[in-house]
């Protein structure tokens, strides 16, 4: 029995030995084999697929270098403000500092702010510490883009520009020139000024200047054409047209006809010829009637905002879809759907715009007009007259615009006269006032958010280039683009207010209420007063305080702001000031000087009153608080 088991063992053992060394060497065989086969065929191919190969690689080069290192280019390019070119193009001529490197400068520094001032004290465009500017800002003000670019030049040729190293004298602009970080930062300036120099001709950012609107063409190299800027731009203002045109205009509400009528001598007549005396430019009486268009417009998106979001959340290192700006990289099912989207720079302004768009309720306002009179004639006959006409009207009630919610209050206003022989009743709105409340850009940051862009630089990258791209984007107050907003402390102040002094003497140029903007043309309620006085003139604290906010403030140009407690007041276009965040002043001392900075059309203080009502900031009309009437 033993004996069969020891034989069935070796048995088994024999078989699985000879199983083992057959596998081994059928590997070994095919091995031999496929080696030989691919051998046999790399010989048969290479003759073939090599040149394939160099010429797929070539071709990926070129294709590389033509249209991938453009637009990595484009992308870190910031477009200059046209209204800086032409000075640093004098500065080069007069010191012989090239403008391109100016301009480098200017965004590296400042980010192309004149109103930039950084922790350490450096001020201005090109950021000049004080102790510098006294040696070459030749007496003029650093917060001035001229003087600044100007003092600039000046410097750079005193410490070597022009006999050293373009670099190394960067790098002394910087600060320690052996310090590392100063070198990395003007090899920066360097290779971003070398970009502007490549297309120096080219660049501009002035669309409210000129025919051409730049929003994402660098220079005529560029695949993307300024014709298709141009078409995008189009496309901007057809979409605010389009959301305008739902809204009555002022023309379209004037020759209105009015249906509803009564009265024996009632005829045939327009609100215009109603109720015109309340239709200009200024309130009548207290009252005015704005068209439904006039009241919306001031939070219409701007298209320069929409083109600067396009700017940054299209580029294709935010959405990853790099090559050529064609339709090409979609596959069958979304070419199928319609659904293309776009490699390189792809602008979405429609989908922008419904995000950003105003949220707009509206509320019913009736015009009311009643006149009754006696005529005798000369036969002693008295005959009595009367007409009577009602016409509806939309009022603002809120807005939820993109950068602020808006709400807006209205009441009746009932006027009344009478003679012997005569009595007229009129019912008209008479506007209370506007009530700014929310988180500031909250659609906005909703929007950058979606595209994981949710940093406050974010935010300040779009507005910023949206202001460059049109000035004009900064100059409703209605709507403030006040980015203020985003700075001011959270400071409360609970001293003792004091006695109540006018901000700055002079006449009252331009009332709070609605107006003709002094600018754009447009009518846009004014949430403060100007008081027109001299450049230079002192300006003083209307009442006791803590500065909350000292600094360039969009369309405000040199602006503070001031937290007494249970309101706040603004100061603006100054020429210079005197405070800084933090600091506590009292009712009477000079804060700064009267100016024409900022969207300003000459030397003026605008000022304001703003009531804390909860969350919720309102501007009020200021004269009677100062009693100027």
């Amino acid at each position: 029995m033993e004996e069969e088991n020891l034989s069935k063992r070796l048995l088994e053992n024999g078989i699985s030995f000879a199983l083992r060394t057959a596998g081994k060497l059928g590997r070994r065989i095919l091995k031999r084999i496929l080696f030989k086969f691919f051998a046999w065929l790399f010989t048969v191919l290479a003759p073939v697929w090599v040149p394939v190969v160099i010429g797929l690689s070539v071709a990926f080069f070129v294709y590389f270098a033509m249209f991938m290192v453009p637009k990595y280019i484009s992308s870190q390019m910031v477009l200059l403000p046209a209204e800086l070119k032409p000075i640093f193009e004098e500065a080069q001529k007069e010191y012989g500092v090239d403008a391109p490197v100016l301009c480098a400068l200017a965004y590296t520094e400042s980010n192309f702010n004149p109103g930039a001032r950084n922790a350490s004290g450096a001020m201005g465009l090109m950021q000049f510490m004080p102790s510098t500017w006294a040696t070459y800002g030749n007496g003029g003000d650093p917060y001035n883009a001229r003087d600044s670019i100007m003092a600039a030049a000046r410097y750079l040729k005193a410490i070597g520009w022009g006999k050293l190293d373009p670099v190394a004298v960067l790098a002394q602009y910087k600060g320690d020139p052996k310090s590392s970080e100063a070198q990395r930062l003007a090899q920066h300036t360097w290779d971003i000024a070398q970009k502007y120099k490549a297309s120096w001709n080219d660049i501009t950012n002035s669309p409210g200047s000129g025919s051409n609107y730049v929003i994402f063409n660098y220079g005529k190299n560029d695949i993307w054409s300024m014709e298709r800027d141009q078409k995008l731009y189009k496309r901007y203002t057809d979409l605010q047209n389009s959301f305008l045109d739902e809204f009555m205009d002022q023309e379209e509400l004037a020759n209105a006809e009015i249906k509803e009528k009564s009265g024996n001598a009632a005829t045939k007549k327009t609100v215009l010829e109603v109720w015109g005396q309340f239709m200009g430019d200024m309130p009548s009486q207290g009252a005015i009637i704005v068209a439904e268009q006039d009241q919306v417009k001031p939070h219409i998106v701007p298209w320069s905002l929409l083109a600067a979001v396009d700017r940054v959340v299209c580029d294709p290192i935010i959405h990853g879809r790099h090559g050529v700006e064609e339709k090409d990289n979609s596959s069958w099912w979304q070419k199928l759907l319609g659904n293309t989207p776009m490699t390189g720079r792809d602008p979405d302004p429609d989908k922008h715009f419904d995000i950003l768009k105003p949220d707009i309720k509206m509320q019913k306002f009736r015009l009311y007009y009643y006149h009754t009179w006696t005529e005798t004639d000369s036969e002693g006959n008295s005959q009595s007259y009367s007409e009577e006409y009602k016409y509806n009207i939309n009022l603002l009630t809120s807005a939820k615009a993109y950068n602020a919610d808006y709400g807006y209050q209205w009441k009746e206003k009932v006027i009344e006269y009478s003679t012997e022989t005569s009595y007229t009743k009129i019912i008209v709105p008479e506007f209370i006032g506007v009530t700014k409340s929310g988180e500031p850009y909250e659609k906005l940051k909703a929007l950058l958010d979606r595209y994981g862009l949710n940093s406050k630089m974010n935010l300040e990258l779009v507005l910023q280039l949206a202001a460059n791209m049109d000035e004009s984007f900064n100059l409703d107050e209605i709507t403030s683009n006040d980015f203020s907003d985003m700075y001011l402390e959270d400071i409360v102040y609970n001293g003792p207010l004091g006695e109540a002094h006018v901000p700055a003497s002079g006449t009252v140029t331009s009332p709070y209420g609605w107006r003709i903007h002094p600018v754009i043309k447009v009518k846009s309620f004014h949430t403060g007063i100007d008081i027109g006085a001299a450049e230079g003139h002192p300006v003083v604290a209307y009442q006791s305080g803590v500065v909350v906010f000292a600094g360039v403030n969009g369309g405000y140009g040199k602006c503070i702001i001031i937290d007494h407690g249970t309101f706040r007041t603004l100061y603006g276009h100054l020429s210079s000031y005197n405070v800084q965040q933090g600091d506590k002043v009292t009712g009477g001392q000079e804060i700064g000087k009267v100016g024409r900075t900022g969207v300003a059309t000459g030397p003026h203080l605008h000022f304001e009153i703003r009531i804390k009502e909860g969350n919720n900031i309102k501007p009020v009309d200021p004269a009677p608080y100062l009693k100027l009437r």
